[in-house]
């Protein structure tokens, strides 16, 4: 199995591999214990990533996971800090899509390691997070409903298109500057338009957020059809210096090398929707395989 750089969960290095194995789970499945059959999965390793739509709301006592009868395993915080992982206590709701990653070394006999952002839409609670970051300047004007992404100094939002058009089905070219590829991805949710070296309301900043795609990313100029549920990716050239410029969205995880990179934005739900995630882990494919 090849490897690719680590990554720190509360104060332990583990490395991720592999591809996203995506499931759902099954009818004996109990609130405390969640069980999946996953094609493709014959064994439990570090850096396993799969995404799991659940069927029942959780315990927020904890809970375990069990694919394909290889042992269920506790599932932990991804937010743990100070070194000491904590059991998710947090309650999901029936049809949440969140993203674990398994990790032998965390806690002993292994865990699934939860990765923050779920979909909230086939439920009447919702699960919507305002961001607690700073308000940036802008580094164009934008216009409603867009994806904000960070410049690669951290010290403007760089809108996803700068597009004056209303219309969800709009044709838009992506935004030419540079943005922070493992920077945070938040969404403008007002129809005010922000001009260029203005900071638009935190109060219209959403890290958590169901959003119409389309304003952000159309390559066609009609309705977008998008395949769900499951991720939608964020498709980027790498630049110099870290950064990457935006080529657009795409569902479709490379099988060859590209010189690409991919950053997990959320998951489609319907052909238009997205849930926009928390975390956004970024991909590529170095000659083995997909990566992060």
């Amino acid at each position: 199995m090849s490897t690719i750089s680590q990554i720190e969960v509360g104060g332990s290095s583990y490395d991720i591999v592999g591809g996203i194995f995506y499931g759902e789970v099954d009818n004996t499945s109990t609130s405390t214990a969640y069980t999946a059959t996953i094609e493709g999965i014959s064994s439990l390793y570090d850096g396993l990533t799969i995404m799991l739509r659940n069927g029942i709301i959780t315990s927020a006592s904890g809970f375990t996971i069990d694919i394909n009868d290889l042992g269920a395993k506790p599932v932990y915080n991804s937010m743990a800090s100070g070194g000491t992982p904590a059991r998710e206590t947090t309650i999901f709701n029936a049809s949440y899509i969140m993203l674990f990653i398994y990790s032998s070394t965390l806690v002993d006999g292994g865990c699934w390691i939860c990765y923050r952002g779920y979909d909230s839409n086939s439920n009447t609670i919702g699960y919507q997070i305002r961001t607690n970051s700073s308000t940036l300047p802008a580094s164009d004007k934008f216009y409603r409903y867009r994806l904000l992404f960070t410049s690669l100094d951290g010290t403007k939002w760089v809108p996803a298109n700068t597009s004056s058009s209303t219309n969800a089905t709009a044709q838009r070219t992506p935004n030419t500057k540079v943005i922070d590829p493992f920077g945070p991805i938040v969404y403008y949710g007002s129809t005010t338009a922000i001009d260029a070296n203005a900071s638009p309301s935190t109060g219209a900043l959403w890290q958590q957020y169901t959003l119409v795609l389309g304003y952000s990313f159309n390559d066609t100029g009609a309705t977008l059809v998008l395949s769900y549920p499951a991720p939608v990716f964020i498709k980027c050239t790498p630049q110099s210096g870290g950064g990457a410029k935006l080529d657009g969205y795409t569902q479709t995880l490379p099988t060859t090398a590209d010189g690409k990179i991919y950053i997990l934005l959320g998951i489609a739900y319907d052909e238009t929707h997205v849930e926009l995630k928390l975390e956004h882990p970024v991909y590529y494919y170095d000659g083995n395989g997909v990566r992060l």
